[in-house]
């Protein structure tokens, strides 16, 4: 199980890019404030966790291993909420990887426009469902990745 984990965490940790571009700090500013004010902390963490579970999924299928267990999977799934906490929280990662693609894809203008529309009522609304659409459907995901995780198995050993 451990081996599992930290593959995936190294999957996840070699996915990211090397250095950052650099960006002009009035948009950096803006950049966090959006983050925090359109709750994208919590919409990633979650994306970003959910992406690790269904790698470590994807190892312990390939590897062969036995039938994961209701609570192999639920150990899963917290080890991969931790390791998305402490490499992305604690270390501020998450605002170093968006950085590039707003400045990518935004102007400073742009930023001030976004952040105007994420600090009215309505954006808190939508922030609101948005984290509950997103857990929802994660765990929706989960649930039928658990459901095809055997059918994957048979379809491999049918194969070899």
């Amino acid at each position: 199980m451990k081996t599992i984990i930290m593959i995936a965490c190294s999957l996840v940790v070699m996915s990211l890019p090397l250095q950052a571009k650099e960006v002009h700090p009035k948009k950096m500013e803006k950049i966090d404030r959006h983050i925090v004010s359109a709750g994208l902390t919590e919409i990633l963490i979650e994306q970003l966790a959910s992406e690790l579970y269904i790698k470590q999924l994807e190892a312990a299928v390939m590897s062969g291993s036995a039938p994961l267990s209701e609570s192999d999977l639920a150990a899963m799934r917290r080890a991969a909420l931790a390791v998305v906490e402490k490499e992305f929280l604690e270390k501020q990662q998450l605002s170093k990887i968006l950085y590039p693609i707003y400045d990518e894809h935004l102007t400073l203008g742009e930023l001030n426009i976004l952040l105007q529309y994420s600090e009215t009522p309505f954006a808190s609304r939508m922030q609101e469902v948005m984290v509950q659409v997103m857990q929802k459907s994660s765990e929706a995901s989960l649930t039928h990745t658990q459901t095809l995780t055997p059918l994957l198995q048979e379809h491999l050993t049918a194969s070899q």
